[in-house]
């Protein structure tokens, strides 16, 4: 919805929940019409590279456990990370663009859309991929250090399932955080 009022043409990509009716509701409650949701996948990886070849906006959660993608630190720990948004900014020369959303109470929160991160290519994309995606853990982790109330991880985000100590008692919020790439 901020996006849309920014007129900013932001498709978002998503994983299907297991259950398909939860799937129809979620894209019947999609609020831009001319937003696409993109469902993770190789369907979704083509669709994702046709989207930014046609200058659109994409959002992309990454604060998620992933058994695969680049270890980065967090809280001190390493943590697996999604290299994709790092790799298609790489790719495409187009900034990352960190988003948080706090809730304030009842069905109203505030969202934050952050100065872009841009990439900083050095010829070497696994190196510059991992720069990019240790920086955001970085935000994240700032993020969640300030109002560690706001974060709520239904996953365990580290590999060896011990939350770090600097967490354990702090993180129990239910907002989230997300990146978009935006030539915007």
């Amino acid at each position: 919805m901020v996006a849309l009022r920014r007129g900013v043409a932001l498709d978002v990509v998503y994983r299907a929940p297991n259950n398909p009716w939860v799937d129809r509701l979620v894209a019947r409650r999609r609020v831009d019409p001319n937003a696409a949701l993109i469902r993770k996948g190789a369907e979704g990886g083509r669709q994702v590279l046709s989207a930014l070849k046609a200058g659109r906006s994409l959002g992309i959660l990454v604060d998620q456990k992933m058994n695969e993608g680049i270890e980065a630190r967090f809280f001190g720990r390493p943590a697996m990370t999604t290299p994709a948004f790092a790799q298609l900014a790489l790719r495409f020369g187009i900034p990352v663009v960190p988003v948080r959303f706090e809730r304030l109470g009842g069905p109203r929160f505030r969202v934050t859309v952050e100065a872009p991160i841009e990439p900083l290519p050095t010829g070497d994309r696994d190196a510059d991929a991992a720069s990019l995606v240790q920086a955001v853990n970085d935000r994240i982790e700032t993020w969640v250090r300030a109002r560690p109330e706001q974060w709520f991880w239904v996953h365990r985000r580290w590999r060896d399932d011990r939350t770090p100590p600097a967490v354990a008692d702090t993180v129990q919020g239910d907002a989230g955080t997300g990146c978009s790439t935006s030539r915007n």
